[in-house]
């Protein structure tokens, strides 16, 4: 549950602090006095997009700050590795105490977020406030009108994501190889010009045939030729220093080894000096003979002419600049290769990718026919369910159907790509990202009218109605342990507000729930009854915030019935709802 809400600097607000309780938690206040303003900054908390905007006039950042008390994850249905991941690096148990959530927004445009007083990102607060909170805003009535939600609504209680992926899939596929054929009958149009160029391309290659670490070596090689005078004259005069000279190395250490044998027949602890330089003349011995062997090798008339390995060099190089790379070239080769096989093969190529294509098709058609399947048994649950729910909301006659279509096509060949389709029972239907189906919600309110779709309703009340008779239905489902309704109760009065309400009170007995109203027969259940009011200081707007209890509460249901005066009458019908509870 959402213990309390810290906010700063955000909007006309200062500073204010909400606490919440379990239960009902009822916001009121005149409009315009910042109730919204307040929901707008949990949803910024919990990763929604802001703005610089926000931050109030003359400040220099906002700061937004929620603490969760017994968030238990555990009730969520299959947490995503994400969600795991973000337990893991912030060191949230999945059955935590306590959990906070800050965020803080600069008048500069750039923001910083804390999970539990360790920094995160925004995705992650969005991805926990996902899990943590469901939003019904009054623009959630103009998104239940348009026919393209009512499938997401449908497939979040079939719990298909699984299947939809699977499907996705095999639709990426459908499309690749669609692109692949295409291909193919463009490359078969043009097979000759093709040919030609890829046959071109390929004899440039396979005429210089360039091997693995080629170049590195014939530039060695030209090296060592173009300088081998040098290396002669070096080697030759290393031997004379080293062992051929009349003062070369080698006679000197043998001097050397003289002298120090007379020496240790007078001083005995000499002599692991005298081993070293035996070992010493030894090596050296060594180095002259591999040197010898390596001047009699040097051979000034060579196998390959320097202007044949500097000619090969030109070659080799311009190919590379050409390619980039000698992987890029050995690559291009093989994909050459490839291509003029695939030439050679065309039309075989073709009849291939056409009946790949022809079988995913087939593919994703048993897919989507499970999707639609499940999707139909699901609907004949919500029928049953929001029929009972809307019954309990005060329209006792109401009928709702989920009405699911599929959209048959006539197709006159295999080869057309205009539509993408699939075939079911070789039958060739409509395919949408998600599956066949387009799925569309029809009602009717009062007895013996007809069923008509839901975007024909006028009577916001109903629409309403019907919303809640969803989120109600979700809620049992998903879990969420926080529900937030921001005038819900649009276009109803009277005693259907008070079932509306008596709905979120029994919604409230699994969720917390908080919700802005104007209504008191809705504001009389509230388990905690939070008044906002809005007023001016120095020349600003301040936001001031309490929790009403007692007269305050009488008084404030009151004012709900009759406006600004309070009458006897009133204050009498405020005391009465609220014992009614």
């Amino acid at each position: 549950m959402l213990k309390s809400l810290l906010i700063k600097n955000f909007a006309i607000i200062d500073n204010i602090e909400l606490n919440f309780s379990d239960g009902l938690n009822i916001i009121t206040g005149e409009t315009g006095a910042g109730k919204s303003i307040i929901v707008d900054a949990l949803m910024l908390a919990l990763g929604e997009r802001a703005s610089s905007d926000v931050v109030r006039s003359g400040e220099s950042k906002a700061i937004i700050e929620a603490l969760f008390y017994n968030t238990n994850f555990e009730l969520i249905s299959n947490p995503d590795d994400e969600l795991k991941k973000i337990f893991d690096d912030f060191d949230i148990s999945s059955s935590t105490d306590e959990l906070i959530i800050r965020r803080e927004i600069q008048a500069k445009g750039n923001s910083r977020c804390f999970i539990n007083d360790t920094p995160a990102s925004v995705s992650q607060l969005k991805l926990l406030g996902d899990f943590l909170v469901d939003f019904h805003g009054q623009h959630d009535h103009q998104l239940l009108l348009k026919p393209e939600n009512h499938i997401l609504i449908l497939d979040d209680q079939a719990n298909i994501n699984s299947l939809l992926s699977e499907l996705q899939q095999l639709i990426n596929e459908l499309k690749k190889e669609i692109n692949n054929y295409q291909k193919l009958i463009n490359d078969s149009q043009n097979i000759n010009e093709l040919t030609e160029k890829y046959s071109l391309e390929l004899s440039e290659i396979e005429q210089i045939s360039p091997k693995e670490n080629e170049e590195e070596e014939l530039e060695k090689l030209l090296m060592r030729i173009e300088n081998l005078e040098q290396i002669f004259y070096l080697v030759d005069s290393i031997l004379q220093n080293l062992s051929e000279g009349n003062e070369s190395v080698y006679k000197l250490l043998n001097q050397v080894i003289k002298d120090f044998e007379k020496l240790i027949k007078f001083e005995s602890t000499l002599s692991d000096h005298l081993n070293e330089i035996k070992t010493s003349l030894i090596s050296f011995s060594e180095i002259s003979n591999n040197l010898r062997n390596y001047k009699a090798s040097l051979d000034f008339e060579t196998d390959i002419p320097a202007d044949d390995l500097r000619l090969r060099l030109t070659k080799l190089k311009s190919l590379r600049k050409k390619y980039g790379s000698y992987d890029n070239i050995f690559h291009k080769r093989e994909e050459l290769k490839k291509s003029l096989e695939i030439a050679d093969n065309i039309n075989f190529e073709i009849e291939k990718s056409r009946l790949k294509i022809h079988n995913l098709r087939r593919e994703c058609g048993t897919a989507a026919l499970k999707i639609s399947k499940l999707r139909e048994t699901v609907a004949k649950n919500i029928e049953i369910e929001i029929i009972k729910i809307l019954a309990e909301l005060g329209m006792p006659d109401a009928q709702f159907r989920v009405q699911i279509n599929q959209n048959p096509l006539t197709i006159s060949s295999d080869n057309d790509f205009k539509t993408l389709y699939v075939l079911i029972d070789n039958l060739p239907f409509e395919l949408f990202y998600n599956g066949i189906d387009k799925v569309e919600f029809y009602i009717s309110t009062n007895k013996g009218t007809e069923l008509k779709r839901l975007s024909e309703i006028a009577s916001g009340g109903e629409i309403s109605r019907v919303m809640l008779s969803i989120k109600s239905m979700s809620s049992n489902k998903n879990n969420l342990p926080i529900l937030i309704f921001d005038e819900i109760d649009i276009g109803i009065s009277g005693r259907i507000a008070r079932k509306v309400g008596l709905a979120m009170r029994h919604l409230s007995s699994k969720n917390q729930v908080i919700a802005i109203t104007h209504l008191p027969q809705i504001a009389s259940l509230a388990d905690n009854h939070i008044h906002v009011t809005k007023f001016e200081t120095n020349g600003r707007a301040k936001v001031n915030v309490i929790t009403l209890e007692g007269n305050e509460r009488i008084n404030e249901i009151a004012r709900l019935i009759s406006g600004e005066t309070l009458t006897e009458s009133a204050l009498k019908t405020a005391e009465e709802l609220i014992d009614f509870n």
